[in-house]
């Protein structure tokens, strides 16, 4: 199985957190069948995969945004190196000593997972 295939899957599981907090039925969720188990949240994938023999690497990453503005750097070979700068955006919030706008520098995050073993990972990738 792909790592791509794991991806659309967690989306998908994702989603019903979505649903459940409509207050929908349980009934029609997309699930997973994970070693003979019916996944119906993300965190129940990766635990069936725990089971079944997968490891799962889990790192957090978040970078700023930068919405496609960037500073540009000619170096001394003519070759330029662009450096993203990051978009402050308004919170809406004041500050209290002062009440002027407070701003952020919104960051892009997210969780990168690696999983290997039995059946992730494994076979050859279509040509």
């Amino acid at each position: 199985i792909e790592h791509r295939l794991i991806c659309v899957l967690l989306n998908k599981l994702c989603h019903n957190y979505y649903e459940l907090s409509l207050g929908r039925s349980m009934e029609g969720y997309f699930t997973v069948v994970c070693d003979g188990k019916e996944c119906i949240f993300p965190e129940e994938l990766i635990q069936g995969l725990v089971d079944t023999g997968h490891t799962v690497e889990v790192c957090p990453r978040a970078i700023l945004s930068n919405f496609g503005m960037q500073f540009c750097v000619r170096e001394d070979d003519g070759l330029f190196t662009y450096v993203p700068t990051a978009a402050l955006l308004r919170t809406g919030i004041e500050r209290t000593s002062d009440n002027k706008p407070a701003y952020f520098a919104a960051p892009h995050g997210g969780m990168d997972v690696h999983i290997s073993g039995p059946l992730v990972g494994k076979g050859a990738r279509p040509a």
